[in-house]
């Protein structure tokens, strides 16, 4: 839940449009837009197994993040009280060491990460403080890309696959800034400069024709 309440879900199926939309309008025709629901491991996996159905070249998850609750403070909006931390704002990246194309997958999420900061955006660092639930290794400090070997949707997937947060919804004033369409332009914008120079960088996996993208 962001700080004023909203669910994630509904950040991420409004940005997920955005850079859906933003790959088919530049030719990408087969991009594939994958929204699920639910809760638990099945619903994890489940999203792995369609991409490898229809032979994704790219995986892209897409997210927006949160903090550990030893950050939180509590506020009153609309009547109703909800928690915040207003002590991180940022993107960050994951990647997966398990993943069968690992390689190719740091190189996509460091181009993202190159993308989104030629943008004005900046990464977050909590995710590597050394804290429960955090500590995560960051494999480029110079973009915020970490590692997450256990993700699912990461390890599972039989492509180059990348997990972005885009931003920190507890945050209150990002919060806001990720609630507009320009932001989600902009990071639609991003994603796409990425996937371009990806390709255009390797050819490999491209298997089959034509080029395709999942989120």
């Amino acid at each position: 839940m962001s700080a004023r309440g909203r669910p994630e879900f509904d950040f991420n199926q409004q940005l997920a449009r955005q850079v859906y939309g933003t790959f088919q309008g530049a030719g990408f025709t087969s991009t594939k837009l994958i929204l699920m629901r639910g809760a638990g491991r099945s619903q994890l996996q489940e999203r792995s197994a369609l991409a490898n159905a229809f032979k994704a070249d790219l995986f892209l998850s897409i997210h927006h993040d949160d903090v550990q609750p030893i950050y939180y403070d509590e506020w009153t909006y609309n009547g109703r009280k909800h928690h915040f931390s207003d002590r991180y704002a940022g993107y960050s990246i994951f990647v997966s060491s398990r993943n069968e194309f690992a390689d190719q997958s740091l190189q996509f999420a460091s181009l993202l990460g190159a993308e989104l900061q030629q943008r004005g955006m900046q990464f977050t660092d909590h995710h590597a403080a050394n804290i429960p639930g955090e500590h995560r290794h960051m494999v480029d400090d110079k973009r915020g890309v970490y590692r997450y070997d256990q993700l699912l949707v990461l390890k599972n997937t039989k492509a180059p696959a990348v997990l972005l947060e885009a931003g920190v919804i507890v945050n209150r004033d990002e919060e806001a800034v990720l609630n507009t369409p320009e932001r989600r332009l902009l990071i639609g914008d991003a994603a796409l400069a990425a996937a371009i120079r990806f390709c255009d960088a390797t050819q490999q996996p491209q298997p089959h024709e034509p080029r395709q993208l999942s989120h």
